[in-house]
């Protein structure tokens, strides 16, 4: 729509500070992509600095409680398994959904393939996070979680 034209135009002026892209010390010329939806803009809180109003996912208790939990729950399964890491660390990547809900768990190392699916659903069972949000909208947010197994 025409508004979005002519509102893109005014914000494209003051970008005049752009740069070349240097590969082996020659100047190439470069094309950016922008979308700029201006009913988003004027929607958005946005500090000082024009930066996003970006708050992480928060786990009740902060991040040290949901280590603490998910090594009380893994525990078990290495016992039954008679399982010892020795001061191994296992890094755990998952999302946390627009919901606070944990999905799509991997685990970075190896693990012993009998106990892999246990520690999936452990680490999914775990309860709620508040999600990350971008000028108050929830937003998902990727994770890891490094953990090391002393003996």
């Amino acid at each position: 729509n025409k508004c979005a034209v002519d509102f893109t135009k005014n914000i494209f002026k003051y970008l005049d500070k752009w740069n070349p892209v240097i590969y082996k010390q020659v100047a190439y010329p470069a094309i950016a992509t922008y979308e700029i939806n201006p009913s988003n803009i004027f929607a958005m809180k946005i500090n000082e600095d024009l930066t996003p109003n970006y708050q992480p996912a928060e786990y009740r208790g902060g991040k040290t409680a949901f280590s603490i939990g998910v090594q009380k729950l893994l525990g078990p399964i290495f016992d039954k398994n008679h399982l010892t890491l020795n001061d191994q660390v296992i890094t755990i990547w998952f999302v946390i959904s627009k919901l606070g809900n944990i999905e799509s768990v991997k685990i970075a190392e190896p693990v012993p393939f009998r106990i892999e699916d246990d520690v999936l659903q452990a680490v999914q069972g775990l309860k709620k996070w508040k999600p990350a949000t971008m000028n108050g909208i929830p937003v998902q947010q990727n994770f890891s979680l490094s953990l090391r197994f002393e003996n």
